[in-house]
């Protein structure tokens, strides 16, 4: 009888599932206020709730007056200004505490405060001309609906390359057909314009501004009068000194 004993609870935790390494969601709804919607396609929009579970490939909406916070495990901080869309393209964690994160931002204004990444993680942030890749940084991003682009960095510094554009642009080179005009002559057919890819890297306190084209300029600025006179970087810059305490 004794044996028994010591064999029934044995079995017992053998069937039962472990815990999870991870039981706390990677990405939540920390804070929003206003008209804020949340999809993972093929599904309808639905209204974000306070500490919802965010997952990989749901898709993020705000509309006008609107803004939300999301928190990743680490402790890096996205928030999304109002009228932007924004796409939980990767979210991954591999072994702890490496996480891989991508974010796709086809319009709108972000404001990321990712934590100092842990060798093996990945932080990038894109857009329909650029990606922006970070390690440790505050940065601001605006995508207007041109697709130009704005980055500020506030700490730290970011890696940007045009990656995005000259793969749409490769891409769309590669469907191109000879075509005729009336008359006896042909013109010319489609052939390659070569976008040359670039790599820059924006130091804290720099702002720089991408075309839709893929042309860039680089310029310092000052953080304390962008803190006076925009009041979305005041609110977040606010929000960032809560995280410390």
């Amino acid at each position: 009888m004794k044996i028994l004993a010591y064999i029934f609870p044995l079995i017992f935790l053998v069937g039962v599932e472990q815990p999870s390494q991870h039981q706390k969601p990677l990405c939540t709804v920390s804070y929003f206020y206003g008209s804020v919607n949340l999809k993972e396609p093929p599904q309808k929009w639905n209204k974000a709730q306070l500490d919802e579970t965010v997952k990989e490939g749901e898709w993020l909406k705000t509309e006008t007056e609107s803004r939300c916070e999301l928190s990743i495990i680490d402790g890096t901080v996205i928030r999304i200004d109002e009228n932007t869309n924004l796409q939980i393209e990767g979210l991954d964690v591999e072994g702890d505490p490496i996480i891989k994160v991508k974010l796709n931002v086809p319009i709108g204004r972000i404001w990321t405060n990712v934590k100092k990444l842990s060798k093996g993680s990945k932080f990038k942030v894109k857009n329909p001309v650029v990606v922006a890749g970070v390690r440790g940084t505050v940065y601001s991003m605006d995508v207007l609906p041109d697709s130009s682009a704005r980055i500020k960095v506030y700490k730290g510094k970011v890696a940007v390359s045009n990656e995005p554009l000259k793969k749409r642009m490769e891409q769309k080179q590669g469907f191109g057909k000879v075509k005729q005009v009336p008359g006896p002559h042909q013109v010319q057919g489609p052939h390659k314009v070569t976008l040359e890819q670039w790599f820059v890297i924006v130091k804290a306190q720099q702002e720089m501004w991408v075309s839709k084209t893929g042309k860039y300029s680089v310029k310092p600025f000052s953080i304390k009068k962008d803190i006076e006179k925009n009041e979305w970087v005041k609110w977040n810059i606010e929000r960032d000194k809560k995280l410390k305490r």
